[in-house]
C-alpha cells in the first residue's frame, strides 16, 4: 500500500497504522495513532532510545516534541475533506511542563481554528494521568481543505470573490484545464 491509498484508509476507518508504518522516524521512536473512545491520540511507546537523562529519569524533550507534531497533523489529516493531502507543518511552539518519566506518553490535539488554508491546534501530552500534563504545545499546520487557484482568477478557479462582490473577469476555462498551469 502506498502512501496515498493509506491516507484513504485511515480517513475512511480511522486507523492510521498503515500511514504511521511507512514513515520511518515514527517507527523507530514507537509512535503509532489510535482512536480511543472515538478520538485519535498519539501514542509513544516507552524504550530506552528515546530516554535524555537517565539519571533524571527523563524522555528526551525532543522525542516530545515529536509526539505532539505527529499528532497534530494526523488530527488535522484525520478531518473530513475531499482533498487529500498530507499536511505540512507550518509551525509549532512547545511547552514543557513536567519531567517526562520512563514510561508510555499519551498526547491529543483539538483544533483551536480550522480555517481554509490553515489549522491551528493545541496539542497537550501527558503520561499516566491525562489531568497532569507533561508538555503542551500550539501548532499551525497546512490545513487538507485547502485547494491551489491559478493567478489568472479565471472563472474555474475564482468563479466568486465573496469579500469584495466581484466575480471573475474571464467565463473560459484556465491553463490549468489545458495542462499547463497558471500559477
Amino acid at each position: 500500500m502506498n502512501l496515498r491509498e493509506a491516507i484513504v484508509h485511515g480517513k475512511a476507518t480511522g486507523d492510521f497504522s498503515a500511514c504511521v508504518a511507512q514513515i520511518a522516524y515514527l517507527q523507530f521512536m514507537g509512535i503509532s495513532m489510535e482512536v480511543v473512545a472515538g478520538e485519535l491520540l498519539g501514542h509513544m511507546a516507552y524504550s530506552e532510545r528515546i530516554v535524555g537523562n537517565a539519571r533524571a529519569d527523563a524522555l528526551h524533550g525532543g522525542t516530545l516534541g515529536a509526539l505532539m507534531e505527529a499528532t497534530a497533523v494526523f488530527t488535522v489529516l484525520a478531518q473530513e475533506a475531499p482533498v487529500i493531502k498530507v499536511p505540512k507543518t507550518i509551525g509549532i511552539t512547545v511547552d514543557y511542563l513536567r519531567s517526562a518519566g520512563q514510561r508510555d506518553t499519551w498526547a491529543r490535539a483539538l483544533f483551536t481554528r480550522q480555517g481554509r488554508r490553515v489549522a491551528s491546534v493545541r496539542i497537550l501530552c501527558w503520561q499516566q494521568d491525562r489531568d497532569k500534563p507533561v508538555a503542551a504545545a500550539n501548532a499551525a499546520a497546512t490545513s487538507s481543505r485547502s485547494r491551489l487557484r491559478c493567478r489568472s482568477r479565471c472563472a474555474c478557479c475564482s468563479p466568486a470573490w465573496p469579500s469584495s462582490g466581484m466575480t471573475s473577469t474571464s467565463s473560459a476555462p484556465c491553463s490549468r484545464s489545458s495542462g499547463s498551469p497558471a500559477w
